[in-house]
């Protein structure tokens, strides 16, 4: 995927077993999205409905037309404080440091 999109970002932590906890993502397309429309996010998780029985996270905003617009997903082990964090600051991380002002979560 990262030979068609140059600008995907994946970031993946992992337990002292080598197992994965967490993966992060965002498409150069998010990325670009986010720069011009990150000022005010929401952040959602889905309970264990995939086929990996692991939350899935969504980074979400609007654009200038008020259509909703996808910043970057995750998936998680857990639902955790921690595992929260992590993904939060990950997702700030592969946005250059750019913070959004307020994220809104469910």
């Amino acid at each position: 995927m990262q030979a068609q999109d140059p600008n995907l970002a994946v970031c993946m932590d992992s337990d002292n077993e080598g197992r994965v906890k967490s993966i992060l993502w965002c498409t150069g397309k998010n990325r670009a999205d986010y720069a011009s429309f990150g000022d005010a996010i929401t952040f959602d998780t889905t309970y264990r409905t995939n086929l990996y029985d692991m939350p899935f996270g969504i980074f979400v905003g609007v654009n200038h037309h008020f259509q909703s617009i996808i910043f970057g997903v995750v998936l998680l082990r857990q639902e955790t404080i921690e595992s929260f964090e992590w993904a939060i600051s990950m997702f700030v991380s592969v946005m250059h440091g750019k913070a959004p002002v307020t994220i809104l979560t469910g």
